[in-house]
């Protein structure tokens, strides 16, 4: 917003990146996508089981579909396993929507989410994934 509501705001903003801050121009949001897709590969490996936590929200959204598209092999997402977790912030009926969109992205979610409601609750959901309960 800047660069538009002052008189050279583009030429400023374009000084401070390229020069000041020395940025050379050349992201795209592909080239970060492929850089995500190496790292969770290098990091994970093809031979881990991941389980992912999924609210609904954009960053646990984009970090799920990333997850699958690094760790697919072939038609098998079965080494990604999400859970919606319905934090109860959600609006009414928001839940079963979130499900849905994932699902349409092709994320593991075999229809199941949970309601969290309390710091008990997410304590005792890790301390039964941990132990396989």
């Amino acid at each position: 917003m800047f660069q538009d509501l002052i008189e050279n705001g583009r030429k400023i903003v374009h000084n401070f990146l390229f020069n000041i801050c020395g940025l050379q121009g050349g992201f795209t949001l592909k080239k970060r996508e492929q850089q995500c897709i190496s790292y969770i590969r290098r990091t994970v490996g093809r031979d881990k089981f991941v389980l992912m936590l999924v609210s609904g929200g954009v960053n646990s959204a984009i970090c799920a579909a990333l997850l699958h598209q690094a760790l697919l092999q072939g038609d098998d997402s079965s080494g990604v396993q999400d859970i919606h977790i319905d934090n109860g912030f959600l609006r009414k009926d928001e839940s079963e929507q979130v499900v849905t969109s994932l699902q349409q992205l092709g994320l593991n979610l075999r229809g199941q989410w949970l309601l969290i409601s309390s710091s008990y609750q997410r304590s005792d959901l890790m301390f039964r994934i941990v132990l396989g309960c």
